[in-house]
């Protein structure tokens, strides 16, 4: 539990950034504009060494497996923090990599986290590229028809 005046640890911020992603997974099955919407977290090693990683996935056509993707890593670094952040149209459709971003302490890594979130929610706004795809691809949910 936190002390007042004391900052959560990245862990902490972590844990705050994917309560963000999970009211938008909830925002996108509120608005009935995909087929199935899920959510998950994992912790994945790579060479580079450990990520922490956060996602949502809403279903764009279900016959064809397409699932529109955005994602956020996290993990260490030489210098500190780094946190990367990703949208798909996946299997094999479209994929971005956004703005890598940069942090050196715990108040650091919130904000950068904060400023991840908000750019993967707002992708279907102002990613044009994405939002094209996206509205392309998807198949399910009432938009479709």
């Amino acid at each position: 539990m936190k002390s007042k005046g004391q900052e959560p640890s990245p862990t902490g911020q972590f844990a705050l950034a994917c309560e963000q992603m999970n009211e938008f997974a909830r925002s996108l099955r509120g608005s009935s504009a995909f087929g199935m919407v899920r959510t998950g977290a994992d912790i994945r090693h790579y060479e580079t060494g450990w990520r922490l990683e956060k996602w949502v996935e809403a279903e764009l056509d279900k016959d064809e497996g397409l699932w529109a993707a955005w994602w956020f890593e996290f993990g260490p670094r030489e210098d500190g923090w780094i946190i990367e952040s990703h949208l798909a149209v996946s299997p094999d459709v479209f994929f971005a990599g956004l703005e890598d971003r940069f942090a050196t302490s715990p108040q650091e890594i919130g904000e950068q986290l904060s400023v991840v979130v908000e750019d993967l929610k707002n992708a279907l706004v102002k990613n044009q590229q994405f939002a094209e795809e996206v509205k392309n691809r998807r198949r399910t949910g009432p938009l479709s028809q």
